[in-house]
C-alpha cells in the first residue's frame, strides 16, 4: 500500500516563512522586480529567429510576479494531459474509491505506441495503480496511461479536470483516441482499425511511408493519400481543441499543486514528487538548468507540437512555474534548444547567483610569482 509523504506542516511552514520574508522585502522596496521586462526583451529576440510559435508562462510563486506570452491561446498539451490523469487517480484514492494496489489487466486491446514499459509481450499481465502512475509520469508510457483511463473512465477524468483546472481546458481523450481522430480526418474507415494496428502504424517512418501503410490497412490504394493530407489531418485535429488548454490555465493548476490545493495538501505534494522523477525531455527545461535545481514537470510531444510544463525550484526552495508550448517549427532540435535557452535565461534573471562565472582564457591570466625551489647540497 502506497503511503503519502509526511512532514507536511514542516514544508508548509518553511514556504510561508520564505513567502513572508520575500514579500516583506518587495513591499519595503516598493519596486516591481525588473525581470519581466528583461524577459520581454529576450522573447522579442527569440520571436525574430524562431521559425515556429510558442506560448510561455513564468511565475515566481513567492512574489507573485509573472511574465506571459501568448498564454491565453489554447495550446495542444500532448502527453501533458497525463498530469490530469494523475490528479484523477489521486482524487479517487482520496475519496476511497480506488486503492494503490488495485490491479488492471493488460489485454490485446490495450497495446499502444509510445511505450517504454508495457510492451506488447506483456499482454495478459496485471499491473497495480501505483506502478501505472509511476510509468505514466516517469517514462510517459502511453499504454500505462490508457490503462488508467480505462480503469477510471474518461468522463471522470474530464470532471476532475474541470474541478481543478477550470472550464478553459478542452475535452480530454484517451491516447489511442488521438490517433483514431487524426486518421479519421483522412478516411472514416480508420475507425475499423484495431488498437494493435495503430501501434504498428506508428512504427512506420517517415510519415510519407506511414500514410501509405495506413492506406493499405484500410484497403485503399497505397497512394490514396498524400503526406500533405496527413499533415492537414493533424492540423485539423489540433484545431478541434481536444486535449488542449491555455497555458495560463495550466500554470494556475501547477500553482495550485504547489500550494497544496489539489485533492489534498499531502496528495498535491506527493504528485509533485512524482513529477520530479520525470525522465523525458532532457533537452528541454532540464537542459537549461543547473544540475542542483529541482524540477517537477511533464513533457508532451506530437507532430509539430512540444510542451514542457513544470515548476523549477530555485535556491531556498523558491518555486517558479515555467510552462511552455511550441508549435509549427521546422526542427525538433531547434525547438528543444529554445526551451532550454528560455529556461536557462529565466532562472538567471530571477536569481543572478545562478549565472556561471566567466571562463578566463589562460593568456589573460596574471602571471604567477615564480616559486623558489631550494637547491639541494648547495654550497
Amino acid at each position: 500500500m502506497r503511503r503519502l509523504h509526511t512532514g507536511i506542516s514542516t514544508r508548509l511552514g518553511s514556504i510561508l516563512l520564505l513567502c513572508c520574508a520575500c514579500l516583506g522585502g518587495a513591499a519595503a522596496s516598493g519596486a516591481e522586480p525588473p525581470w519581466p521586462l528583461a524577459m520581454q526583451t529576450m522573447v522579442t529576440k527569440e520571436i525574430r529567429v524562431f521559425d515556429g510559435e510558442f506560448s510561455l508562462v513564468v511565475k515566481d510563486l513567492v512574489t507573485g510576479t509573472r511574465y506571459t506570452h501568448n498564454a491565453s491561446t489554447p495550446a495542444y498539451l500532448a502527453s501533458g494531459v497525463k498530469i490530469l490523469v494523475m490528479i484523477s487517480v489521486f482524487e479517487e484514492i482520496y475519496q476511497g474509491r480506488l486503492q494503490w494496489d488495485d490491479e488492471v489487466l493488460f489485454t490485446e486491446n490495450d497495446v499502444r505506441d509510445g511505450v517504454y514499459v508495457l510492451l506488447p509481450g506483456r499482454v495478459g499481465e496485471s499491473f497495480c495503480i501505483e506502478d501505472l502512475v509511476e510509468w505514466m509520469m516517469k517514462k510517459s508510457d502511453n499504454a500505462a496511461t490508457d490503462l488508467l483511463i480505462k480503469r477510471l473512465g474518461i468522463d471522470l477524468i474530464n470532471r476532475v479536470t474541470q474541478k481543478y483546472g477550470g472550464s478553459s481546458f478542452g475535452h480530454i481523450t484517451s491516447l489511442v483516441g488521438v490517433r483514431r481522430q487524426i486518421y479519421r480526418e483522412l478516411d472514416v474507415r480508420a475507425q475499423k482499425l484495431s488498437n494493435r494496428q495503430y501501434a504498428r502504424l506508428a512504427r512506420h517512418r517517415p510519415l510519407s511511408k506511414r500514410v501509405r501503410r495506413f492506406a493499405k490497412m484500410i484497403g485503399a490504394d497505397e497512394d490514396a493519400f498524400s503526406l500533405s493530407q496527413l499533415l492537414a489531418a493533424y492540423q485539423a485535429y489540433y484545431q478541434s481543441g481536444l486535449n488542449s488548454a491555455p497555458l495560463e490555465a495550466v500554470a494556475r493548476l501547477l500553482e495550485s499543486l504547489e500550494r497544496g490545493e489539489v485533492v489534498h495538501p499531502a496528495a498535491s505534494w506527493d504528485m509533485l514528487g512524482i513529477m520530479r522523477r520525470c525522465q523525458t525531455g532532457r533537452r528541454r527545461i532540464r537542459a537549461g538548468l543547473p544540475e542542483a535545481l529541482a524540477l517537477a514537470h511533464k513533457t508532451g510531444t506530437q507532430l509539430k507540437r512540444m510542451c514542457d510544463l513544470g515548476i523549477v525550484y530555485l535556491p531556498s526552495a523558491r518555486p517558479v512555474v515555467f510552462t511552455a508550448c511550441l508549435k509549427d517549427y521546422s526542427s525538433r532540435r531547434k525547438a528543444e534548444n529554445l526551451l532550454a535557452s528560455l529556461a536557462k535565461r529565466t532562472v538567471e534573471l530571477l536569481d543572478p547567483s545562478l549565472i556561471p562565472a566567466p571562463i578566463v582564457p589562460a593568456e589573460d591570466l596574471e602571471p604567477s610569482e615564480p616559486k623558489l625551489v631550494p637547491i639541494l647540497n648547495a654550497p
